[in-house]
C-alpha cells in the first residue's frame, strides 16, 4: 500500500523531559472536501458499531487506497469519507478494546453509500497498516536564548492558541508496531533541533522516564519505530486494560532541544513540522528497520 525507502541517519537520545506547555487534545479528523466535480467520485459513510449495536466512539477508520487521510468516529459512531475514486477498495477499522477489522467496500461515482460496519463481524487476521498525517506548530519557546544574545524568552502556556506540540494517537487489538516520523525546515538559523518524544496518553507533559518509550533529537528529520512489546501499559488507564490485548493510546511531544547542561539551546517563535505515524496490524512488514513514508 505504501512505499518504502532506504536511509539511515543516527539520532541522539535525550533524558530530559520538558513540562510547563499546555496540551493540544486530538479531534475528529474533518471529512475531506468534495471535489470540484463530485460526478466523478464516490462517497463512504456510516457507523461502527459493537456486538450490542452500540456506537464505538474514537475508531479509527481509514481506507486502502490512501487517498483520503484516516478519520476517528464521533460519539454516535459515524464517519464520512465524500470523495473516494470509483471501484473496489478496502476500509479499516481500530479501536480500543476490538479486534483490527477489514471490510470491502467499492465507492460509486456519483453515489453515496452508507453502512455499518460491526467490528465482531468484520475481524480480520490478514496484516494490514494504516497511515495518518499530522501537522504541529510550535507557537512558544523553550527558554531565553543563546547567553547575551538578547533573545528574550517566549513563554509557553494556554494563551498560545496556536500551540500544537502534542497529539495523541488510538489503535485497536492486533498491532505490533508504529512507525513514526517527524521532518520539518528550520523556521530561523539559530533553531533547527528538536526533541520528539514518544510517551504514554495521559501522561501529557508532566511525562517522566517511565512514561516515554522513545526520546530522539536533532535536525530535521526523526524516525521511531515501536513495536508493540516495548509500549506498557499506563496504570489505571480506562477502558483498555494491556496494549497487546487491548490496545490503547499513546502520544507524541514535539519540543526544542536542550544542550549538554540541560539549558535550552535554541529559541522557537513559529516552527511547523509534520509527523507521520504508520499503524502495523498482525505482523510488521519485512522492511520494518529501513520502512520511511518520508525519506526518498
Amino acid at each position: 500500500m505504501l512505499t518504502t525507502s532506504r536511509g539511515g541517519l543516527f539520532f541522539v537520545a535525550l533524558a530530559v523531559v520538558l513540562a510547563g506547555c499546555s496540551s493540544a487534545r486530538d479531534s475528529v479528523a474533518p471529512s475531506p472536501s468534495v471535489s470540484a466535480d463530485p460526478d466523478l467520485f464516490g462517497a463512504i459513510t456510516g457507523q461502527v458499531i459493537d456486538d450490542e449495536l452500540n456506537p464505538v466512539r474514537d475508531a479509527q477508520v481509514a481506507v486502502a487506497s490512501s487517498v483520503v487521510e484516516p478519520m476517528l468516529t464521533d460519539a454516535d459512531g459515524r464517519f464520512a469519507f465524500l470523495a473516494l475514486p470509483p471501484g473496489p477498495d478496502t476500509l479499516y477499522v481500530a479501536a480500543i478494546g476490538y479486534e483490527a477489522a477489514a471490510r470491502k467496500i467499492e465507492p460509486m461515482a456519483g453515489q453515496t453509500q452508507d453502512i455499518t460496519v460491526r467490528l465482531s463481524d468484520v475481524a480480520s487476521e490478514e496484516p494490514f497498516s494504516i497511515l495518518e498525517t499530522r501537522q504541529g506548530l510550535i507557537a512558544c519557546g523553550s527558554g531565553a536564548g543563546f547567553e547575551g544574545s538578547g533573545v528574550t524568552q517566549v513563554r509557553c502556556g494556554a494563551a498560545d492558541e496556536n500551540q500544537r506540540f502534542l497529539f495523541n494517537y488510538t489503535f485497536g487489538q492486533d498491532l505490533k508496531g508504529i512507525l513514526i516520523e517527524m521532518r520539518w525546515t528550520p523556521a530561523q538559523a539559530f533553531s533547527r533541533d528538536l526533541v520528539l518524544n514518544v510517551e504514554k496518553d495521559g501522561c501529557g507533559v508532566d511525562c517522566e522516564e517511565d512514561d516515554t518509550f522513545a526520546q530522539l533529537q536533532g535536525c530535521c528529520y526523526l524516525r521511531v519505530p515501536v513495536t508493540i512489546d516495548e509500549m506498557t501499559k499506563p496504570a489505571a488507564t480506562e477502558p483498555a486494560t494491556d496494549f497487546r490485548e487491548d490496545g490503547g493510546r499513546i502520544q507524541t511531544r514535539t519540543f526544542p532541544a536542550f544542550g549538554e547542561t540541560g539549558n535550552p539551546v535554541t529559541v522557537f517563535t513559529q516552527q511547523p513540522f509534520e509527523i507521520r505515524v504508520e499503524y502495523f496490524y498482525h505482523e510488521l512488514p519485512v522492511d520494518w528497520d529501513v520502512r520511511s513514508n518520508m525519506m526518498d
